[in-house]
C-alpha cells in the first residue's frame, strides 16, 4: 500500500513538472535593440521606458554612441541609455556590507542542530 502511494505521488510529481512551460530570462536590451525600436516609431518616452525596466547590455564605447546617434537614437535615449548602465553598478556598491575598515566582514557559520 505504501509503495503503491509512493508511485503514484512520484507520477503525480513528474507530470505536474513535465507540465510547467520553460521560461527563459528576457534577453537584455542592446544598442540594436534601442535602434530597431527607434526606426518602427514607438516614441521616445516608451523606449525609455523600457531602457529604464530592463537589464541592458549597451556598447557605451565612443564608437557605439557614434553609431547610435548615425542610426537616428535621440540624445534623450542615450542618456537613458548611460543612466541605465551606471545603475547596476551604483545599486552593487550600496549593497555590500563592510566594517569600520572598510573591509567585508567575516562570517562564521556555526549550525549544529543536534546541539540544544
Amino acid at each position: 500500500m505504501f509503495n503503491r502511494n509512493l508511485i503514484v505521488g512520484v507520477l503525480a510529481s513528474l507530470m505536474m513538472v513535465t507540465y510547467v512551460p520553460a521560461q527563459t530570462a528576457p534577453q537584455p536590451l542592446t544598442n540594436d535593440d534601442v535602434v530597431s525600436l527607434a526606426k518602427e516609431g514607438l516614441s521616445e518616452n516608451t523606449i525609455i521606458s523600457a531602457i529604464q525596466s530592463q537589464s541592458n547590455n549597451f556598447d557605451l564605447s565612443a564608437n557605439g554612441l557614434i553609431g547610435l546617434k548615425k542610426h537616428g537614437v535621440s540624445s534623450g535615449m542615450i542618456d537613458a541609455m548611460l543612466a541605465a548602465s551606471k545603475a547596476p553598478a551604483a545599486q552593487r556598491e550600496a549593497l555590500q556590507v563592510k566594517d569600520l575598515h572598510g573591509k567585508p566582514p567575516r562570517l562564521d557559520f556555526q549550525f549544529e542542530p543536534w546541539r540544544r
